[in-house]
């Protein structure tokens, strides 16, 4: 196998085996892979890359432009966006999201816990029922009162009407 110190190139090139590159590769132009391609370690593209099947990124992934994903994204660690994010269909979170800042919502926010009373101990002559007891997880609108304590805003139909029911969180 030949081996050279340095290669120029100056017109097309077909590679029909593997190509290793063990040092710093840069490409000006056009780089295609219509195979597989390995990058153990860092993987910089100044302009835009396009890729038509899988990217698995089993480390981190810095994107300074934009980052559009045409179908599903699975991230399996934490995803942070320090701009905007734009999701166009839905976006599905299966543990907890935390929002720093505020959170605008243009419809409606939808819950989809059933809320449990916690039984009888409930004020009523109020326009809100409050319930000293709470019931754990309990599903709804977490809020703060003026004491800094977590309240879970929910509706009641125990009575046979849908009122407004408080409990501490």
């Amino acid at each position: 196998m030949p081996t050279f110190d340095n290669v120029l190139v100056t017109g097309s090139q077909t590679i029909n085996q593997d190509l290793q590159v063990n040092g710093n590769q840069t490409v000006l132009g056009s780089f295609q892979v219509n195979g597989n391609e390995t990058i153990d370690g860092n993987f910089n593209v100044n302009g835009s890359e396009t890729v038509d099947g899988n990217f698995n990124v089993n480390g981190s992934q810095t994107v300074d432009g934009n980052f559009n994903v045409n179908g599903s994204e699975t991230v399996a660690g934490n995803f942070n966006v320090n701009g905007s994010q734009t999701v166009g269909t839905h976006l599905g979170v299966l543990g907890e999201a935390s929002v720093g800042g505020s959170m605008t919502v243009a419809h409606r926010t939808n819950m989809t816990g059933v809320p449990t009373a916690p039984g009888a101990g409930a004020v009523s002559g109020l326009p809100v029922l409050f319930y000293a007891a709470a019931v754990p997880n309990q599903p709804g609108v977490i809020v703060k009162g003026t004491d800094g304590q977590s309240y879970v805003l929910f509706v009641d139909l125990t009575s046979g009407a849908p009122t407004l029911a408080i409990h501490l969180a």
